[in-house]
């Protein structure tokens, strides 16, 4: 799953291609069923210092800032459209997170729960 934060000037995202080289270029499309919309971006260049085993892309906040967050299906695909990796992602803007969970660990019977929120 991929994790972009609204936050962060550069998101890093970690991929495990098969079939890409070096040159290749690849794209991103990423499409909410939920609210229908849909964005594509090329991505960056391999930043991976292990290029045989994982691929390293940057993408900037700018590409998604005006889209909601939420859950999006995305696909990426090299400059022939071929489908090298799909998956879920997930926009978030990490000020509504909150930083501190509070737990009372003092559960008074066992039919008491602890709910963790986030």
């Amino acid at each position: 799953m991929i994790l972009l934060d609204k936050n962060t000037e550069n998101n890093l995202i970690f991929l495990s291609l098969d079939g890409i080289t070096g040159t290749t270029s690849v794209s991103l499309t990423a499409y909410s069923p939920f609210s229908l919309k849909e964005f594509s971006t090329s991505l960056s260049d391999d930043l991976s210092d292990y290029p045989q085993r994982y691929s390293e892309f940057s993408i900037s906040q700018s590409v998604f800032q005006d889209y909601e967050e939420g859950m999006y299906v995305y696909t990426v695909k090299d400059e022939d459209e071929n489908v090298l990796h799909t998956g879920t992602m997930r926009i978030m803007d990490s000020s509504d997170a909150p930083t501190t969970i509070s737990i009372d660990d003092e559960v008074e019977s066992d039919d008491d729960q602890i709910v963790y929120n986030n």
